[in-house]
Order: structure tokens, then C-alpha cells, then sequence
């Protein structure tokens, strides 16, 4: 058979073909090159998903465990017992320890475990390696390590990093329970992006991871793995089948559960009311009986102390274990009411210790009873070692007085637990009794201000100098006599003595006037030289005419008023004799000279005793020209001054003491250099005379600083407080108010009256409480209140019990005990309802269960061990369950035979369920 031979192709068919298979050439090398391109970013992917399944296995947990947090580059979990074999090198990210108990033979015996991630370098490789230390008693940690993350970045350029020292928060950053605004890692971080952000425990970790691709992200390059976990926090309207209300890895274990503190008021005004404080409290430890609590309960009144066995300062009763219950309930039932109301000694000893410092574990959630106002304050009663310091903000405020409502009280208070507030979840505050409807004097500072500017006011006193010359003392002449050495005498022959019967009229008092009589009947009726016996001589000229008088001295010395012939009545002698002493007085009445010559003489020896007497006498006594006869002049240096006489500058100085020379001293001014002395001039003297900027011309300014003050000078502040005494430049003292930090003092308080309700939501809260409500009870809002106003005395126990149902409400607590301790080995527990499980070991020695009854309905449960097998080193014991202190019925049925039991029961929204599983020792 003859064969065609094959005509090929045409020329269209071959173009056709070129251009399909440089397509497909074209296709296929791109497809390729992709291939090729993305095979590191797959890489990456991958890398980073098994790193993040790697973080998601142990960090959420390690940190639902967590009572202490160390994020301290030189913390280690193991200290210097490490065991062989144990990489705790490089630098510490983040280290969280928490604490359990094993059983013993007579008692428990502590636990301890320390779980620490770390930046560590082996080879060229660096990672996060997660070593965790497990301590029994006072023995040796046992340690195991496993590397969370492999690959990640090594320090950055720039960066000098020193393991130990430096914090690697290029690769971990865990952002702290703090303000946003403070400094530090984690300032970026925006309110409500991390939910446990305000939760003590609960931390922020992002881990930075590179898987080696070529993009970040979803390149497989360098991403980021950010969890939010620890502490207690849950969403409000969370429920078991409320898909939008999934729970943080804050609530991975139950929103039932952390560190409560409650702060109640013990002071006397509560009275007889205490029998109610008291059953309120015993249901609100009994509603959290068996529950994964730990509560520290704080009375206050003048003072405050923790309710705990040994009078420790802080003390955290576990609310799952039994012994710890029965003790808080015991020292429950030993409260009364006595003294003050201190919420500041309260609060302080709630969060700091007795030295002043922040306690390592702070409750979560603080409750705060209280029956009234404060009235005391730290710095007038204090509890605590550290001292108590005024704020300056209560400049100006009284002091408590602990008999009424103090404003400086409130304030302090105040001050701490807005300090606080951000490690709290949630502070409610219960106001019990009918001083609710009371009303208090509320006082607001006014601005505050510091001072600059310290100024002291002055004037200008203006001064002309001088010297002196011609210093003079001031003096007077005085006449004295002798007052001892003196015997005064009289002759007793040779006087005689005589009246006068002319130039005189004798004289009686009659008939209420005076009328001449005899001169014998004058002498013989006159008893004495006055008018007193109605008898008197009237000298009316020159009495003469002389006539001896027949009586003699006798008579004489009757009629006789003074020496001489003035008064009519005289003595003449003739060679007087026979001397007789007498007295100075007589000598004195009738003496007329010098000498003896007139009778009367006076007999010198050893004159003393000088003492001032007139001139005239002087005259007539004086014999001598010095002082031998017991009459002399002295000069006197005092007033008045008579006479001057030359002396000294230096007795002239220390004698003058005023200007002038009243004081017996003078001297002359002579205006003319040298200058020293300066008097007080006019000021337009001063402007007249003055020639230089010195005093070197006799004029001179001094400073007074007395008013008026016209000129102005700068002083210290310290100067300025010693001796300000008003506002104002009044004093002479000045300061400029500068209104600004720092606010040292404050305008003036204003006051006004509030309702001691609003006094207390301020406290507890200054942008608004949530009140429970409806009032009186039973609440619908527990969950979110955060103000329980109570009137009567009688709705305490129910609001109290509300309050801890609000926590642990619709929840069953599970544990597994061996005697009086939890079981070393995991028991896990399974939810009917929902499925979910819990499991209990040494570490979580406790499992709760929240059901959703959101509706207020109840709900049927059944709790199962799950993994028997695994627990085939115990056999069970028993199972019981309480709630509120007692008993709560279930029913255990075999799990497929026994010898284990599966418990049913039903849980209400009013019941938090405790149940614990005791099994033994095979």
C-alpha cells in the first residue's frame, strides 16, 4: 500500500504553535518562580503558627496561676539552689509565682512554684526559654525548662544588652497594672484596649516572633503574638452560651475567685447595731465559703487592726480552706463598737504595710462599710509605724476632733484610694443607717498657689552726723545735818523768859468766835502752843514792852511756837549754865544762834547719819568751814541741776542716757568729721545739705523697718514665714502668689452642707456610683452596683450576701482533698451543661464551674471525673457539697459501675456551691 507522505505544517499553524508554547513556557516558569519566591514566607507562616501555638500552651496559665509578678531582668525562679543542667542565663522577661500545699504526715506542707520566661542565647540561636522550679518545703527546687519560642530576634542595633541587666522588650514586653500616663513600658497602651489592664495580676505580654519570611504579618516574617491574662476580671453579661462575651484569658479559670478586702467600721456610734454588722458579715464569708477567695477583712474605728490569728499586719484568709473560714467567723463574732470613725487609718492599712511601703498582694475587689462621717485623720491617730505628714492641700483645714465630721479626714481617705483605685476591679461602698440622711459642712479649698518674691518694706530715716566736745556733769548744792553725834543741849540758869504786852492781843475761842482777854488769864488757862485748847497770842505789830513770865519755862514752853520774839513770847540770857541735854525738836523751837551764847548748844562728837536740811538752817547752826560740827554742803549729782562741771567723754558715755541734759549730762555738737554720732534731720534738711552717695559728708539714709514702708527689699522665704504675720504688704512683709504646682498654700475654703450620702458616693466613687437597686433589696444589679444605701439596720445581711452572689453566684467550686490537702496529681471534672471541664492539682487546688442563669432560672447539673485511668493511684471517699455555710443536697450515682461517683444538683443564681471529692492513697 502505497503511503502519502505528510504535507506538514502551514505557515499559520506553526505561528499558532509558537505562541501557545511561549505561554505555556512563560506560565510555567512563573508559577515556578513563585513557588520558589514563597517557599520561606510558607516557612515563616508555619514557624510563626507553631510559635504561637507554643505561647498559647503555657503563658495563658502560668499567669491565671500567678499571686506575684517579677518582671526584673535579674529575677531567677530556682535563686542559688539551681539544680545542674538549668539554663537560667541570659535575662529574666517575666517570672510569676504562686504557692500551694501537698499533704504531710501531721499537717500540710508548702508549696512553692516559680515559673520564669527567658531571653536566653545558645549558639547563634536566640529564644524565649520558659523555666519553672517547683519547691516542697524548705528543700530544693526541682526545675524543668522547655524553649517556648525559637529564633527570635537577637538585640538591635544601638542596644547594648548585658544579661541580667538589660530587659528585652524588643522580644517581650509585658505591660504592668499602672496608669497609662505613667512612664515605662507599656505607656502606649490606650484605655479599654486591654481588658485587664486596671487588675492586679493581670498583664499585657506581646512576644514579638519572626518565622523567617520575607514580609511581616502574614508574610511569615516578623510578627506579633499579644495576650491579655491574669488576674480575676470577666466581662458582666458573660455566660456559657454568650458567643459576644467570650472570656479573656483573665477568666479562663472563673470570674469567681481572687483577692477580696473588706474594710468595716467598728466605731461606737454603731452600738447596739453591731449584733447586725456581725450576722452581715458571717453570710458573706459563709456565701464565699469553699470558693477560690482569699479575703482580708480590716476594722476601723479610732484606729485600725486585721482581723488574723497572730495580730499580723495583713492577712488573707483562704476562703477553700475550712480552718481559715472557721477562724474569720470567730473573729467575726468578737467585733464591737467602740471609738472614733478613721477611713484613712482603714484604707492605709488595707494597701501599705505598717512602714509605709505597698503590700505585695492588693485585693481586687474592696468592699467598704461604713455608719458615718470620718472624724479622725493618721495624723492624730495612726495605727502605723510610718509617720503621718499634712498634705498641703488641707492647709488651712481643721484637725479631726472625733466627735463630728472632719473635711482634712475625708481628704486623706481620699487621697488613698484614688491611689489605689487602679489596682482595684471594682469598690463598692455600703452606707448603713440613718445617718444617710444626714448632712455634713463640706469644705472646698480655694485655689492653690505657691509664693515667690519674698520682699521686707522699709522707709528712709535721715541723719546729720557730728562729734562732741565739751562734756559737762550736772550737779546742786545740798545743806545737811548730822543725824548721830549730835546731843542737843539747854542751860537751866542764866535764861529768862518773857512775853510781850504790846504789838500782841491774847486771845479766847468763845461762843464760836476769838475775843481778846488778860494776859493771866491767857497763861493761866493755855495748855499748849496751838489753837487746840482754844487759846492763842495774835501778833498784831513789833511785840515789845517784855514782862518775865511768873510761871517760868513751864509756861513758857506752853505758849512758846517758834525761836525767837516772832510769836510774843521769848527767852534772854545772861552767862547760861548748867546744860542739860534735850531734844533736836526743842533745840529746834527755840534756838536763835550759832553759838551757846542764847542758852542752847549742841555738843559735837563724830557726826554721821547726814541727811538733807534747808539753808536757813544751816545758817543759823553752822560754826565750822567743814563738817567737824555736824553741819556741812554737799555737792549732789542728780536734779535739779544747778551747777555744771567739766568732765571725761568716757564718764560722760557711761553716764548719759537721753538726748538733752535732764539726765545730768551734757555736751556740745559739733557738726563736723569725725561723724560718731548721727541725729534725725528732716528729709528736705537731708536733700539741703547732702553732697555725696556716702556719709562720708555728715549725711546719711538708714533703713527703718517700720511703717511707712515706701521702698521695697528681696529676703528669704524662711525670713519672710518667720515674720509674715497678715496677708498683704500691712506688715511690711510681702510675697507674689503664683498659681501653679507646686501647692504649697490655698485660698480660702468654702463651705456648705451635703447630704453625708453624697459624701460617701464621692469616695467611692467621683464620676458617679452605680446604685443597687431596687433599694432595700433583693438587687438586680449586684453584678455592676458599686453603692448599697441601706437605712435600716436589718438589710445589711442581705446586701452583703448580695454582694458576694454577685461574685460567685450560679458557680460550683470543685476540689479534690486527701485528708485536709488537696491531691498532688490533676483530677479532671466535667460540666454537664456545657461540656467544659476544670481540673484540680497541687497547684490549681481548685476547679469552678459558672453556669449562665442569666434569666434567674436554675439550672440541672452533672459533675464527672473524667481520665479515671489516670487516677489509679487513688480509690474515692466521699463527696460533700455546701452553700452559705451548710449543707447542699445532690445525688452521686456510680461512673459506670464505681467504685467512682458523678454528682447532680441544682444551681440558682442566689447559691455559690462548693463540692470537694476526698479520696485516698491506694
Amino acid at each position: 500500500m502505497k503511503r502519502l507522505r505528510d504535507g506538514g505544517m502551514t505557515l499559520p499553524e506553526v505561528l499558532i504553535t509558537v505562541v501557545i508554547t511561549g505561554t505555556l513556557v512563560t506560565a510555567m516558569a512563573t508559577a515556578t518562580m513563585v513557588i520558589i519566591n514563597q517557599n520561606d514566607n510558607s516557612e515563616g507562616r508555619v514557624n510563626n503558627a507553631r510559635s504561637e501555638a507554643s505561647v498559647g500552651v503555657w503563658l495563658p496559665s502560668d499567669l491565671a496561676s500567678a499571686e506575684e509578678v517579677d518582671t526584673s531582668p535579674g529575677a531567677s525562679p530556682c535563686g542559688s539552689l539551681c539544680p545542674p543542667g538549668v539554663n537560667v542565663s541570659g535575662s529574666n522577661t517575666l517570672m510569676l509565682v504562686w504557692t500551694g500545699w501537698v499533704e504531710g504526715e501531721t499537717e500540710p506542707i508548702p508549696t512553692r512554684t516559680a515559673v520564669s520566661y527567658r531571653y536566653v542565647q545558645e549558639g547563634d540561636e536566640w529564644m524565649i526559654l520558659r523555666v519553672a522550679c517547683y519547691t516542697v518545703g524548705s528543700g530544693a527546687p526541682e526545675c524543668e525548662q522547655v524553649v517556648v519560642v525559637h529564633d527570635v530576634d537577637p538585640p538591635p542595633p544601638g542596644i547594648e544588652y548585658y544579661p541580667g541587666i538589660t530587659s528585652p522588650t524588643w522580644v517581650m514586653l509585658v505591660t504592668l497594672a499602672v496608669d497609662p500616663a505613667s512612664p515605662g513600658d507599656g505607656s502606649d497602651v490606650e484605655d479599654g484596649e486591654d481588658p485587664t489592664y486596671y487588675i492586679k495580676n493581670g498583664r499585657r505580654v506581646t512576644v514579638t516572633i519572626n518565622g523567617g519570611g520575607d514580609a511581616a504579618g502574614a508574610g511569615g516574617g516578623t510578627d506579633q503574638i499579644t495576650l491579655s491574662a491574669g488576674g480575676t476580671n470577666r466581662e458582666g453579661e458573660l455566660g456559657t452560651d454568650v458567643v459576644s462575651a467570650t472570656p479573656t484569658f483573665a477568666a479562663t479559670r472563673s470570674r469567681c475567685g481572687g483577692n477580696f478586702g473588706l474594710l468595716v467600721d467598728t466605731s461606737g456610734s454603731i452600738g447596739s447595731n453591731m449584733s447586725s454588722v456581725r450576722t452581715g458579715l458571717t453570710a458573706f464569708v459563709n456565701a464565699f465559703a469553699g470558693t477560690p477567695v482569699k479575703l482580708q477583712v480590716v476594722r476601723f474605728s479610732t484606729t485600725s487592726s486585721t482581723l488574723s490569728p497572730g495580730g499580723e499586719w495583713t492577712y488573707y484568709y483562704d476562703m477553700l480552706d475550712d480552718d481559715d473560714v472557721d477562724e474569720l467567723l470567730d473573729a467575726i463574732s468578737g467585733l464591737s463598737a467602740t471609738g472614733g470613725t478613721n477611713y484613712e487609718d482603714g484604707f492605709f492599712r488595707m494597701f501599705r504595710n505598717s512602714d509605709g511601703s505597698v503590700q505585695q498582694v492588693l485585693p481586687s475587689t474592696l468592699i467598704f462599710f461604713t455608719d458615718g462621717m470620718p472624724t479622725y485623720n493618721r495624723l492624730n491617730a495612726s495605727s502605723a509605724s510610718a509617720p503621718a505628714t499634712m498634705h498641703p492641700d488641707d492647709n488651712g483645714l481643721p484637725a479631726g476632733t472625733g466627735s463630728s465630721y472632719n473635711q482634712m479626714s475625708w481628704n486623706r481617705a481620699d487621697r488613698i484610694i484614688r491611689q489605689f483605685e487602679v489596682d482595684l476591679e471594682k469598690f463598692v461602698g455600703v452606707y448603713v443607717g440613718t445617718d444617710v440622711n444626714g448632712q455634713s459642712l463640706w469644705r472646698e479649698q480655694g485655689a492653690g498657689y505657691h509664693l515667690t518674691n519674698f520682699v521686707r518694706g522699709y522707709h528712709y530715716d535721715y541723719e546729720r552726723g557730728y562729734h562732741l566736745t565739751n562734756f559737762e556733769r550736772g550737779s546742786h548744792q545740798e545743806y545737811q545735818y548730822a543725824t548721830s553725834g549730835m546731843t542737843y543741849q539747854r542751860a537751866q540758869s542764866g535764861l529768862t523768859y518773857q512775853y510781850a504786852t504790846t504789838g500782841v492781843v491774847f486771845q479766847r475761842f468763845r461762843n464760836g468766835s476769838w475775843e481778846s482777854t488778860s494776859a493771866s488769864s491767857f497763861f493761866s488757862n493755855n495748855s499748849n502752843n496751838t489753837e487746840s485748847d482754844g487759846r492763842r497770842i495774835l501778833v498784831t505789830g513789833t511785840p515789845g514792852g517784855w514782862t518775865t513770865i511768873s510761871g517760868g519755862k513751864s509756861t513758857y514752853d506752853k505758849a512758846n511756837v517758834f525761836a525767837g520774839e516772832g510769836d510774843g513770847i521769848r527767852v534772854t540770857a545772861s552767862s547760861p549754865s548748867s546744860w542739860t541735854n534735850t531734844t533736836k525738836d526743842y533745840f529746834d523751837l527755840n534756838n536763835t544762834t550759832s553759838n551757846q551764847n542764847d542758852g542752847y548748844r549742841i555738843q559735837v562728837s563724830s557726826p554721821g547719819g547726814w541727811s538733807e536740811t534747808t539753808e536757813a538752817y544751816y545758817n543759823l547752826n553752822n560754826t565750822t568751814g567743814d563738817s567737824s560740827d555736824g553741819f556741812r554742803i554737799s555737792t549732789e549729782y542728780n536734779a535739779p541741776f544747778t551747777n555744771w562741771e567739766t568732765t571725761t567723754e568716757s564718764l560722760y558715755l557711761g553716764g548719759n542716757t537721753v538726748d538733752g541734759d535732764s539726765d545730768g549730762w551734757r555736751a556740745t555738737q559739733n557738726f563736723a568729721a569725725p561723724f560718731n554720732y548721727w541725729a534725725a534731720v528732716t528729709e528736705s534738711a537731708y536733700n539741703g545739705g547732702n553732697t555725696t552717695a556716702d556719709a562720708s559728708d555728715g549725711w546719711r539714709t538708714v533703713n527703718n523697718y517700720t511703717s511707712p514702708y515706701t521702698l521695697w527689699e528681696g529676703t528669704s522665704e524662711s525670713t519672710y514665714l518667720a515674720n509674715n504675720s497678715s496677708w498683704g504688704s500691712g506688715d511690711g512683709w510681702d510675697a507674689t502668689k503664683v498659681y501653679e504646682e507646686p501647692y504649697d498654700y490655698h485660698e480660702g475654703a468654702t463651705s456648705y452642707n451635703r447630704y453625708n450620702r453624697d459624701i460617701l458616693k464621692d469616695l467611692v466613687a467621683p464620676g458617679g456610683v452605680v446604685p443597687a437597686e431596687p433599694a432595700g433589696g433583693p438587687y438586680t444589679n449586684a453584678a455592676a452596683a458599686t453603692y448599697y444605701q441601706l437605712p435600716v439596720w436589718s438589710q445589711f445581711s442581705g446586701a452583703m450576701t448580695s454582694m458576694a452572689l454577685a461574685e460567685c453566684g450560679g458557680t460550683v467550686t470543685v476540689q479534690t482533698r486527701i485528708g485536709g490537702v488537696p491531691a498532688a496529681d490533676p483530677f479532671t471534672y466535667q460540666n454537664s451543661v456545657d461540656l467544659t471541664t476544670a481540673t484540680t492539682s497541687q497547684q490549681f487546688r481548685s476547679g469552678t464551674f459558672d453556669y449562665d442563669l442569666a434569666g434567674g432560672a436554675s439550672v440541672d447539673a452533672e459533675i464527672t471525673q473524667l481520665n479515671l485511668s489516670s487516677n489509679n493511684k487513688y480509690a474515692p471517699v466521699s463527696w460533700t457539697c455546701t452553700s452559705g455555710g451548710t449543707s447542699y443536697p445532690f445525688t452521686a450515682t456510680p461512673i459506670d459501675g464505681g467504685p467512682w461517683q458523678k454528682i447532680s444538683l441544682t444551681i440558682s443564681p442566689n447559691q455559690a456551691i462548693s463540692c470537694v471529692q476526698t479520696v485516698r492513697l491506694l
